[in-house]
């Protein structure tokens, strides 16, 4: 029990709202234990120097205390990273080969994006993770990155970055897998919030609201972010 209490303690709050350099955020996580109120899925946002900001949302595979563990070292470890000024593909570089000599239970995976609101540009970088969605309110795409290997899995590999103009009505989606209902693809699934987004009027936030969280029985986490360059 103490065990548990500690990492609710150090886990991000698993929902809220907030406003970072000027950016409205939304954001909620769900764990598959609702008894242990705690998983693998994560997020993370944070300010940078010169405006910047940083978004990212993650998912340390399995259930449970181990996959919570797993979760607040990474969560900790990118943080870091970030704070130190490296950029998406490096953070994501460096986290894969600690991984790699350290052993994950699992593996892990992760989308790191840095917002640049001076030049409306978006950089990102994927490891193993679902494409995170842009919404304008009318039409909702994917990222269109090319994304990379689990965390923790290629020794050595070298994410690619990224790099896309947004425009000022422009929302940006990361989520976890655990909101795709068993057998749906990425793409049924962001079809299908494309509309949900037109529905509401194209706000993106109100997804948070509206999602199943307990689609397919796994850890869930949403997070939008409305951009504004």
């Amino acid at each position: 029990m103490r065990t548990i209490q500690a990492l609710r303690r150090t886990m991000p709050p698993p929902c809220g709202t907030a406003e970072i350099q000027g950016v409205p955020i939304a954001v909620r996580c769900a764990s598959a234990e609702r008894d242990l109120q705690i998983g693998g899925d994560w997020y993370l946002s944070m300010p940078l120097p010169g405006g910047e900001l940083l978004l990212a949302i993650g998912d340390a595979l399995g259930h449970g205390l181990a996959a919570a563990s797993s979760m607040l070292r990474l969560r900790f470890a990118m943080t870091a990273l970030a704070a130190e000024g490296y950029p998406p593909a490096e953070i994501l570089g460096r986290l894969n080969d600690e991984l790699c000599r350290t052993g994950p239970v699992a593996g892990a995976s992760a989308i790191v994006a840095v917002y640049r609101p001076l030049t409306g540009e978006l950089v990102s970088a994927r490891a193993g993770h679902p494409p995170a969605l842009v919404s304008d309110g009318e039409h909702t795409t994917t990222l269109g990155d090319a994304g990379g290997p689990l965390l923790g899995v290629v020794p050595g590999y070298g994410y690619r970055t990224t790099v896309r103009r947004v425009g000022p009505a422009d929302q940006l989606i990361l989520y976890t897998d655990g909101l795709l209902r068993r057998g749906q693809t990425v793409d049924e699934w962001a079809a299908g919030t494309a509309v949900a987004v037109r529905q509401a009027g194209g706000d993106a936030t109100a997804l948070v609201h509206s999602v199943d969280y307990h689609a397919c029985g796994d850890d869930a986490c949403l997070l939008i972010a409305r951009l504004r360059p």
